[in-house]
């Protein structure tokens, strides 16, 4: 760190508007927390050389969330980037984090990620989620080789009894990390360096956002995740440099998809437009990852095969479903 940044962010630290800050989210702990800032900046050179500022709004939003930013523990760190030649701070939650912040809830009985191996997958049902996984005594696991990994896999169990369980391959993963990550061929990048770490999270952020209790800290941590945080303000300005493509909105569900698309056609309309109109809505859902030709050809081949409406409808809302968890 150059001289005049490390008196810069001392000072800033330092400062009695930080410390009162810092004091009002975190009471008695803003003091060990402030110094773990320095600490941080201390063990990453790269970090050091970053805008003190973003360094100082990135630990707000961390102390917000209670959560530390050493990285070695593994909940949530600040990490450098450099975007548009200017070297920022960029506040990333880990698997850990999130893990943390789904259990605060107190709603989750149980919740796991992690990876599949090539003789456990035994296929999944698109209809109702549902993932056939065995662990194989003797298998690949066992013999810890990682090249037999093909996937990663998210549970969780609510305390209401309600279930979820999202599979996504090797490849769909890092066609996710490609589309929503700048850094993905960057060499000395984690999606490089640390492939299953960069898996484990993705595939749990995901599955929370979608099908998890989306709290208020959990709304603020899918937010503020991969994001340089602009001020210390309660509700500060973000800038997704790493990720441009950042969905920030809460994702609307598959069923809230086809239910719109046939409530927008009127009761007097024909069995064939109210189809087509759900099929417009479908094309035009913007979660998806396939083309709308793709989904168009899938659409008019049920529409031709099946004339019942509800079972349409039925097949339409699994071809989304599908999509979604992609």
């Amino acid at each position: 760190m150059s001289d005049s940044k490390d008196l810069q962010l001392k000072d800033l630290v330092n400062a009695d508007y930080t410390k009162k800050r810092f004091a009002e989210v975190m009471g008695e702990k803003s003091a060990a927390f402030l110094a773990s800032i320095m600490n941080a900046t201390r063990t990453n050179p790269a970090l050091a050389d970053a805008d003190p500022k973003s360094v100082l709004s990135s630990a707000m939003v961390a102390a917000t969330l209670d959560l530390p930013i050493d990285g070695s523990l593994g909940f949530a760190a600040i990490v450098p980037y450099r975007n548009k030649g200017r070297a920022v701070a960029q506040f990333q939650i880990m698997t850990k984090g999130f893990v943390q912040l789904a259990l605060r809830t107190g709603q989750y009985a149980a919740i796991n990620v992690g990876p599949v191996y090539a003789d456990e997958y035994h296929g999944s049902n698109i209809i109702t989620g549902d993932v056939d996984i065995r662990q194989v005594p003797g298998g690949f696991r066992s013999q810890f080789d990682d090249s037999q990994i093909v996937g990663y896999v998210c549970y969780f169990r609510l305390l209401n009894g309600y279930e979820c369980t999202r599979y996504w391959t090797t490849e769909e993963v890092m066609a996710h990390g490609k589309r929503y990550s700048k850094s993905f061929e960057n060499e000395y990048g984690l999606w490089r360096t640390n492939f299953d770490a960069m898996a484990r999270k993705t595939v749990l952020k995901n599955t929370l956002s979608k099908w998890g209790i989306l709290s208020t800290t959990m709304q603020m941590a899918l937010k503020t995740d991969q994001a340089v945080i602009e001020s210390m303000d309660a509700d500060p300005a973000i800038d997704y440099a790493d990720a441009p493509d950042q969905i920030t909105g809460e994702p609307r569900e598959p069923e809230d998809v086809v239910k719109l698309a046939a409530d927008a056609v009127p009761v007097a309309d024909t069995e064939a437009p109210k189809l087509a109109n759900v099929k417009l809505a479908l094309i035009d859902y913007g979660d998806s990852d396939e083309t709308a030709e793709k989904i168009k050809k899938a659409i008019d081949k049920a529409l031709k095969e099946t004339p019942d409406d509800v079972v349409i409808l039925g097949a339409l809302l699994a071809k989304v479903k599908a999509a979604c968890d992609k």
